[in-house]
């Protein structure tokens, strides 16, 4: 596909943050196209592109302001279409912008990213918010822009706003919103399952007692810290329906890794040896900075399902804070065996041969490292690793 020729030009507007290159780029490369940037859609715009960082809704909850402008103009007459940022790539001829934005990435990636704790990533698994693209040998790989939407509607639910207002904003603007049933249906798991409440305090707390930033986030009140005593955050052990495993991995999510290694480990007394019991206690282990017991758990799990690639991942981090690098070496090696675009494992076991010396081996691995993840931060930081060893 080729762009538009100078003899066509077109008129954009942008609202919202573009996942895929910053605004002054965007505008670069549209004035490079021949076309025309507008900082606001006015009757002569001919496409408002909603950023897929940024998403469609302000922090209030409703439409940003420069859609709802351009349903304005509509409705005057006017010809504006709404486009998605690859929508937008597409037309531009912008091609090699697309792979980041449709590109599978792991937990890791993503936490890294997009600056989300793991945790949280899995609980979203957990509650249907998002859901992988794939599994491979238990490594999950999700969609990075279904993910990206998932954090956009949560950030809202965190500043106190309703799941209800953010549902009348996307059916406003259904017709419009490039993916607006796939926004409707990650609200409807958010809503089941992260319910917002009102303490006695006029503060807002989430299902495990986290408290939240208010509606205006200018204010004292946004300030977070301890829960004041007359806060009691709500325990997420109230439902005695609920099995040992789902309790370890809500206290585990709720930063309660004493709790979980409890529930985990009365899970394995009443289920027996289980792969992603021991995984998930070696987990919290791993947090508890308890490393020996970590890479205990890590091994039964990998003795239990030997393509468990993850936990091979995790032994070898667990072997590296321990001292025993070549161990750890084998662990990383045998999980890129069984996921040759684990990217986090290569990093891992690029660093592990920076320890025992095997410089010219932990160059490749972090080159391949970049080819598979080029966009995190600690990409720029393996950038900067190898322009260190190039000095030496």
């Amino acid at each position: 596909m080729t762009g538009p020729t100078p003899e066509q030009p077109q008129q954009f507007a942008i609202t919202g943050r573009l996942a895929s290159m910053t605004r002054v780029e965007a505008v670069a490369r549209i004035r490079e196209h021949g076309h025309e940037y507008v900082e606001e859609p006015t009757e002569t715009t001919d496409y408002l592109v909603v950023g897929e960082a940024g998403g469609p809704l302000q922090a209030d909850g409703r439409p940003t302001r420069k859609l709802l402008a351009a349903r304005t103009l509509e409705a005057r007459g006017a010809t504006i279409a709404i486009i998605g940022e690859i929508a937008f790539l597409e037309k531009l001829d912008l091609n090699s912008y697309i792979g980041g934005l449709e590109r599978c990435y792991t937990t890791e990636q993503l936490s890294r990213i997009l600056d989300i704790p793991k945790a949280e990533l899995r609980r979203w698994v957990r509650i249907g918010l998002i859901q992988p693209v794939k599994v491979v040998k238990r490594l999950a790989w999700f969609d990075f822009r279904h993910v990206v939407q998932a954090r956009n509607l949560h950030r809202l639910t965190e500043r106190g706003v309703s799941p209800q207002q953010i549902a009348k904003s996307i059916e406003q603007m259904r017709e419009w919103l490039p993916d607006g049933e796939g926004l409707l249906s990650q609200l409807e798991a958010l809503a089941k399952n992260d319910v917002v409440v009102q303490l006695d305090s006029g503060r807002y707390a989430d299902s495990h007692g986290q408290l939240m930033l208010p509606f205006d986030d200018s204010g004292p009140e946004a300030e977070t810290g301890p829960h004041p005593a007359s806060e009691s955050p709500i325990t997420p052990f109230e439902a005695p329906s609920l099995d040992w495993f789902t309790r370890g991995v809500q206290a585990e999510e709720a930063g309660d890794l004493d709790e979980a290694v409890l529930a985990y480990t009365r899970a394995l007394e009443e289920r027996g040896p289980n792969p992603d019991l021991y995984f998930n206690l070696g987990n919290v282990h791993f947090g508890l900075e308890l490393i020996a017991r970590a890479a205990q758990n890590y091994l039964e799990a990998v003795k239990l399902d030997g393509e468990f690639v993850e936990a091979w991942n995790n032994l070898g981090n667990a072997l590296s804070e321990l001292g025993e690098f070549e161990e750890a070496i084998v662990a990383f090696e045998r999980a890129l065996a069984i996921e040759p675009e684990y990217a986090e494992a290569l990093s891992n076991l690029a660093e592990v041969l920076l320890e025992v010396g095997r410089t010219s081996d932990a160059r490749r691995s972090f080159e391949r490292y970049l080819e598979l993840d080029p966009d995190s931060s600690w990409a720029r930081e393996v950038k900067a690793r190898l322009a260190r060893l190039d000095d030496h």
